[in-house]
């Protein structure tokens, strides 16, 4: 069971990881602005990448696998366009590829961890947000270069 320091000092990483991401935000977003709708300022738009990053790593949204656009605009209390602009000029990436880097990410941290060896790779893939084995098998070969059961049987010779 994590001790009290642990989940301070883990707490602290997610703090650093997130500045520093709002730092990156905050450097790409002053180079353009969407065309075609009123400016946004880059305060508006730092404060936007920082709600996105907390709803990403500390509520972990991208589990949630009817995750869109428009609902993820929604939580943050905006329109599309300005997430897509954020997210493009901020991680060169659409907002599904976005959810979906999330989703990879988690689910090698599962596969990695003998705790949940007991869980099927579907099962694994839907705690991680796809909706079903097919598209997260799709998802990790393309970024991986391995489908999942290869990533794990990988791991566990490690």
């Amino acid at each position: 069971m994590p001790t009290k320091s642990n989940n301070n000092k883990s707490g602290n990483d997610n703090q650093r990881v997130l500045l520093s991401r709002l730092d990156k935000i905050i450097a790409k977003t002053r180079l353009a602005q969407p065309s075609g709708i009123i400016p946004a300022s880059a305060e508006y738009l730092t404060t936007l990448g920082l709600k996105l990053e907390t709803l990403f790593m500390v509520n972990k949204i991208y589990r949630d696998g009817g995750l869109t656009a428009k609902k993820l605009a929604g939580m943050l209390n905006t329109n599309t366009t300005y997430l897509s602009f954020l997210i493009n000029n901020s991680y060169q990436s659409s907002i599904p590829q976005y959810i979906c880097n999330f989703r990879i990410a988690e689910a090698k941290n599962l596969l990695s961890n003998p705790d949940f060896n007991k869980l099927t790779i579907e099962g694994l893939g839907v705690m991680c947000g796809f909706n079903s084995k097919s598209s997260f098998n799709r998802a990790f070969l393309a970024d991986v270069g391995m489908t999942p059961q290869e990533y794990k049987n990988f791991k566990q010779q490690q």
